[in-house]
């Protein structure tokens, strides 16, 4: 029962030294043995057994006070720094969100963004900007892993992508430039992101688009009132292994069709019976809904 608690050195020293006492006194015949008596003999070691007990239980009581107390101070420190860190949470959050872009509704395009969290912060990411006047270019990337470390690395994501978009390059290849940011950068971080990138050219009606191992993402043909999915092209960004391939494709678009961006966060959500929504739901939801606005 006693060595389970942290002993002082002395206090042991003091229990062992009274473990070879008894010895030594058996040894020069001090304590009687069994030659004076069975029971004097049982008699004078439960007196040395007794004095023992003692010792160690009130070294034990000792402890167990000091254990006790330092256990008390340690909780309130534990959840002081909880506390603090709570708070910090919500304060990053509010950083993190300020990246998600806001809906916005102009000439060439209705925009609706709609960003839920699974944590205080994810590793969820979209931007988009409109590049000389008559063209979109947008991303949405999915960051493996959740909570500080993923949003750390879309904070540095959405500054890459800032400074890249500015330069003109294509989906193709500034997802490209994105991947070897983050094999030079995040190697050793061993963090990886899925992305999807896309430009609208409203002048020539192009869709030019590259999937790094992002979900398939949807295009609702006004036309033909038909779903079209944009299957990935390559794997996910970052890994550690050489590619120098761009990876991009282009369709046409006509006025009318809707572009259904979303992270697997849309896929996986599960209801009461562990049930994912999935790929085919939202495919029929995304045709029940092709009316409403995309804000709604």
């Amino acid at each position: 029962f006693a060595f389970p608690f942290p002993w002082l050195p002395v206090e042991g020293l003091l229990v062992s030294a009274l473990v070879v006492l008894v010895y030594i006194m058996y040894y020069f015949n001090i304590i009687p043995t069994v030659s004076v008596g069975q029971e004097s003999a049982d008699f004078y070691q439960g007196i040395i057994m007794l004095l023992m007990a003692t010792a160690v239980i009130y070294f034990v009581k000792r402890n167990v006070i000091v254990w006790f107390m330092d256990t008390f101070i340690l909780q309130k420190q534990i959840e002081e720094k909880n506390i603090q860190m709570q708070k910090e949470l919500v304060l990053a959050t509010r950083v993190h969100k300020r990246l998600i872009p806001q809906s916005v509704s102009t000439k060439l395009a209705d925009i609706g963004v709609s960003y839920v969290p699974m944590r205080y912060m994810g590793g969820d990411y979209a931007q988009f900007r409109f590049i000389e006047k008559n063209k979109l270019l947008f991303l949405i990337a999915d960051v493996t892993g959740h909570g500080v470390p993923a949003a750390l690395l879309v904070n540095a994501l959405n500054a890459e992508f800032e400074r890249i978009s500015s330069e003109g390059k294509t989906p193709g290849n500034l997802l490209k430039e994105l991947d070897d940011f983050i094999k030079k950068d995040f190697a050793e971080v061993g963090m990886y992101l899925t992305a999807f990138c896309g430009e609208l050219d409203y002048h020539k009606r192009k869709f030019i688009y590259s999937n790094y191992g992002h979900p398939p993402q949807y295009v609702y043909l006004a036309k033909s009132q038909n779903i079209l999915e944009i299957y990935a092209q390559t794997s996910f960004l970052g890994l550690p292994f050489p590619d120098d391939n761009v990876y991009e494709n282009e369709i046409g678009f006509d006025r009318g069709d809707q572009i259904v961006l979303f992270t697997d966060g849309v896929t996986e959500a599960s209801n009461s019976k562990k049930e994912e929504f999935g790929a085919k739901h939202l495919e029929k939801f995304i045709i029940e809904n092709r009316g409403l606005q995309v804000e709604e």
